[in-house]
Parts: structure tokens; sequence; C-alpha cells
């Protein structure tokens, strides 16, 4: 007998003359390996998910290159945006150091400005206020003045709006002791009245009376009309 390949069929033979007519018998069925079979198949199965996944890398490498691609082009488009940022805040410091030189220039010349007009405030007070027309004292920074002859009290307050001045209003013993020292011997006005409600005092620029130094006995409304 005679041997075929591996999982083929075998043939037996017998000599010239078994069969009537001359022809070999016929052949002989052998199953094959059954372990042979199914490392076959394995392999046939790996091959196949070999394929499936050969396929699905491929899939994702063209994922890959794709997402690369755009990758690339944000890393140029934030370059290009890099590069605006960079141009605008070189530009805007420029604005900015510009802006405070013009802002130290200012400030400057404001300062100038108000240290002239200090000064020139400082020089007219100076000179309304220490310095009295002819005939006027100076005390406290205000200017006194005693008027001449005989007139009534809204005479001597209407003589003094004349002169740019008021009756005197009187805000402590400092002021009266000057003004005591200036007028002469004879009674003197002053800018203090009830003209408005009997017994109820004040003075001539409308401020209530706080300094009180009144003589013994007074006010005394004299007359029964004494209002000054």
């Amino acid at each position: 007998m005679g041997q075929g390949r591996a999982g083929a069929a075998l043939w037996g033979r017998r000599e010239r003359g078994d069969n009537d007519d001359g022809t070999p018998p016929n052949p002989i069925a052998v199953p094959a390996d059954a372990a042979l079979s199914q490392e076959i198949q394995r392999l046939r199965d790996t091959q196949q998910l070999l394929e499936n996944n050969g396929s699905t890398l491929a899939v994702a490498l063209a994922v890959l290159e794709g997402n690369q691609t755009q990758l690339k082009k944000h890393g140029t488009e934030t370059a290009a945006l890099l590069e605006l940022l960079s141009a605008n805040q070189s530009a805007t410091r420029l604005e900015v150091s510009g802006m405070m030189v013009s802002v130290w220039r200012e400030r400057s010349t404001t300062r100038s400005a108000l240290h002239q007009l200090l000064h020139a405030m400082w020089a007219l007070n100076r000179s309304s206020c220490q310095v009295c027309p002819p005939g006027w004292r100076l005390h406290g920074g205000s200017c006194y003045m005693v008027g001449s002859g005989a007139v009534g009290w809204a005479q001597a307050q209407g003589r003094c709006r004349d002169s740019g001045a008021q009756l005197v209003v009187i805000g402590d013993a400092q002021e009266q002791e000057f003004l005591t020292s200036l007028a002469p011997p004879h009674e003197t006005w002053i800018g203090l009245h009830d003209r408005s409600k009997e017994g109820s005092f004040q003075w001539v620029d409308g401020s209530a009376l706080s300094f009180r130094n009144w003589r013994w006995g007074q006010p005394d409304e004299a007359g029964g009309g004494e209002d000054c």
C-alpha cells in the first residue's frame, strides 16, 4: 500500500486481476487530524483579527494625521496671534508712556499755576487784611475807625456802609479792650441791637449775641425806646 499527503485519502491496491475489468479499486476516505484542523482554524481567525485590527489602525492613523494637520494649523494661527498680541503690547506700552509723560507735564504746569495763584492770593490777603485805609486802625486782621459827630444809630450804620464797613461786632474781651482804648471817653455806637424783637439782641451781621460783657445795670431800655 502507498501513503499520500497528510489529510488526503489512502488508496489500496491489489494485483492486476483483482477487478475483472482491471480498474483500480474505489478510494477509502480517512478523516483529517482534529488537532491540526483546530490549529488551522485558529490561524485563520488570527489572520482575520489581524486584518480587522489593521483596518482599525489605519483609520486611527488617518485620524491622527488629521489631528496633526489641525494642530499644525492651530499652531500657525496661535503664533500669528501671539505676534499680533506682542505688537499690540508694544504699541500700548508706547501709548501709556506717552500719556504718563503728558500727565507729568500737565501736573508740573498745574502745580506751577497753583503756586502762582496761591502767591497772588497771599499777596492780596496781605494787602487787604494788614494794610488799612488812612485814619483806620488794624487789629486782629480787621480795620477799625471811630466816627466823628453826634448821630443816631441808624445814621452811624449808614455812614459805615458808605465806607464799605459796618458798625463793629465785638467777638471777645480782647477786641472789646482794643475798642475801649480806641474810642473817646463819650458813648459810641456798636453793631448790637434789638430792633427786630424787644429784648432779643443780635449783631448787624445777623449773628446771635454770644459774647456778653454788659456794664452794670445794662441793658436798661432808657427812655422806653432804647434799641441799641
